[in-house]
C-alpha cells in the first residue's frame, strides 16, 4: 500500500530522466533489534531495499546501521560505494554510512568525527546518552568535475545540551573542511523538530531543503513514526540541511507500507537539488 501521492515517485523518475538534478535521500532505517518482533530487521530489510531502489537516489545517507546491516545494503546495492563506520570499538556500533553512486561520483576523502568535545577520538559528549557520530565525504562529480561536501549525522535522543553543541560543531567542522567554499549537504536524523534550538543554529548557516523547496510532498506531520500504522507521524525530526547555492527543487517524505508495516520506524526524505552551473 503506498501512501504517498500517487505518480510521485513517477514524477521523480522522469524529472531525472529529463533535468538530471541531484537527488540525495536520509533514511534511519532503524537498528537491528530482534526485540522489535514483527518489524525487526528480517522481516523489512526487503521491503527498505525495494525502497531504496525505487527512489534512485546519487546519495543516500543511512542512519542507525550496524555493520550486518550495512553489509547486507551494501549487497543490494552494488551499483553504490559508501563511506564510513561504527560509532564503537573497531568500527563496531551504529553508523552514519554514506553511499553513493559510483558510476557519478568519485570519492577524493571520508571520515568520521564524534560529537562529542573531543571529536576526533571515541567519545561521547555533553549530556548525551550514547556516542554519535558524523560521517564525511567529499564526492567529486565525474561529469561536470564539481566537488562535494556531503555528512550524514544522528544526534542524541536524550541530551538537549548535547544536541545544541553538536549543531555548533558541525557548522565549526563544515567551515574548518571546506575553506574552497564547496557545495555542502548535511544528511541525518537530528532527533530535533524544526522549531528547536539544534534546527536554528545549522539554519544559520544552511537552507533546510524543505523550507526552500519549490515543491512539497508531506503527507504525514513527522518523520518518526515509531512502527506504529494506526496515527500519523507527529515529530519531523528528520532533515535534509544543504548550502545556499544549491536550488530545491523537491522535498518528500516517502510514506509506504505493506500490509500495514512500515519499513522502518522513520520515514525517508528524498530532495531533488539543482546544483549550481558554476563550479567552485
Amino acid at each position: 500500500m503506498l501512501r504517498f501521492l500517487p505518480g510521485l515517485l513517477l514524477s521523480f523518475v522522469l524529472m531525472t530522466s529529463f533535468a538530471q538534478p541531484l537527488r540525495v535521500m536520509s533514511y534511519n532505517i532503524r537498528y537491528d533489534n530482534p526485540s522489535d518482533g514483527p518489524n525487526s530487521w528480517p522481516y523489512r530489510k526487503d521491503f527498505l531495499v525495494a525502497q531504496v531502489r525505487s527512489v534512485d537516489a546519487d546519495i543516500l545517507g543511512v542512519q542507525e546501521s550496524l555493520p550486518s546491516q550495512v553489509e547486507y545494503l551494501a549487497a543490494e546495492l552494488p551499483a553504490y560505494g559508501r563511506a564510513g563506520r561504527g560509532r564503537d570499538e573497531n568500527g563496531t556500533g551504529e553508523s552514519t554510512i554514506i553511499f553513493f553512486r559510483i558510476e557519478r561520483f568519485e570519492m577524493t576523502e571520508s571520515g568520521i568525527f564524534w560529537l562529542s568535545e573531543t571529536p576526533e577520538k571515541m567519545s561521547k559528549g555533553w549530556d548525551a546518552a550514547i556516542r554519535r557520530i558524523c560521517t564525511y565525504v567529499r564526492l567529486k562529480d565525474r561529469n561536470t568535475g564539481q566537488p562535494y561536501l556531503v555528512l550524514n549525522t544522528h544526534f542524541d535522543h536524550v541530551g538537549a545540551e548535547a544536541r545544541k553543541r553538536s549543531a555548533e560543531l558541525l557548522l565549526g567542522k563544515m567551515k574548518q573542511m571546506n575553506k574552497a567554499g564547496h557545495p555542502v549537504i548535511l544528511l541525518g536524523d537530528f532527533n530535533a523538530t524544526p522549531e528547536s534550538e539544534p534546527v536554528g543554529i545549522l539554519k544559520s548557516k544552511l537552507k533546510d531543503a524543505r523550507l526552500s523547496a519549490a515543491q512539497v510532498t508531506l503527507p504525514q506531520p513527522g518523520s518518526f513514526n515509531a512502527f506504529d500504522s494506526t496515527k500519523p507521524a507527529e515529530s519531523l525530526i528528520d532533515h535534509v540541511f544543504v548550502s545556499p547555492e544549491f536550488q530545491v527543487e523537491r522535498y518528500a517524505l516517502l510514506v509506504e507500507m505493506r500490509e500495514g508495516r512500515y519499513p522502518s520506524d522513520h520515514f525517508p526524505i528524498v530532495v531533488d537539488l539543482r546544483p549550481s552551473s558554476e563550479r567552485r
